[in-house]
């Protein structure tokens, strides 16, 4: 998708629903985002920006991004919000258009307002910019049949149930540190993989002859270690939710 707001051009590039890329009208890459999969109802897990920082969201139990978190599981910014996502303050200067309702992919807009799916969202009046394209909801403008703590609307159409988080806001923040470590070391892993296999690569080209049969241990033995580096992570993160249970 390609949007201009005051005379500058963006694209949004989208997986599923949910956007995966922003880039500038240059085809410069401005960030990457990262959710379970490409469903409004997975959570985003991490972006990166084009300076080369990734930040990690921390939630509320509505799917409010509260602070953000860097690799090494530091806050850098935090945000306070009402209940209908008003913005009251903010502190830290990350680019992140995924805080109110960020979990279920409700991106703000530069103008201020929230796309939520076939509508946009006005935090500062709790009401829809448009009628409800369904005709499902009681009142065709109202946020979340009023009801914003219970009820969240990731596609614009129909209000539904948000499921409570039975942990702790500090459980919550430990969750997600613990699982920005696990990406740490998944990246470190998946680095030392590809330099492993460069390593190999050079080296096969080096011994001259017939190099396919080195080249395809080398392949082999890379697929290897990216697997081993995928387990370890999904054993990390399974350690993480035990420890500090967060859904």
């Amino acid at each position: 998708m390609r949007a201009r707001l005051n005379g500058t051009w963006g694209r949004y590039f989208y997986n599923g629903d949910r956007v995966l890329e922003e880039t500038n009208d240059a085809n410069g890459t401005l960030a990457r985002y990262t959710t379970e999969s490409g469903s409004y109802y997975e959570p985003l897990l991490h972006f990166g920006r084009n300076d080369g920082s990734v930040r990690y969201p921390l939630y509320d139990g509505i799917g409010t991004a509260r602070r953000l978190a860097d690799a090494a599981g530091s806050l850098t910014d935090s945000y306070t919000l009402d209940t209908f996502g008003r913005q009251i303050s903010v502190t830290g200067t990350t680019p992140n258009p995924y805080r109110f309702g960020g979990a279920w992919g409700y991106i703000t807009d530069p103008s201020g307002m929230l796309q939520l799916g076939a509508r946009y969202y006005w935090p500062e009046v709790g009401r829809f910019g448009q009628r409800d394209p369904a005709g499902k909801e009681p009142s065709a403008y109202l946020y979340a049949r009023g009801n914003p703590v219970g009820w969240a609307d990731p596609k614009g159409k129909e209000a539904g149930g948000v499921p409570p988080s039975p942990c702790a806001p500090d459980d919550c923040d430990k969750n997600s540190r613990c699982r920005a470590r696990c990406m740490e070391d998944w990246l470190d892993s998946t680095n030392d993989c590809y330099n492993t296999f460069m390593v190999g690569w050079w080296a096969c080209l080096l011994t001259g002859g017939w190099v396919l049969p080195c080249e395809l241990a080398v392949f082999a033995g890379d697929a290897l270690c990216q697997r081993a580096a995928e387990r370890d992570y999904d054993k990390c993160r399974k350690r993480c939710d035990e420890d500090y249970p967060c859904p």
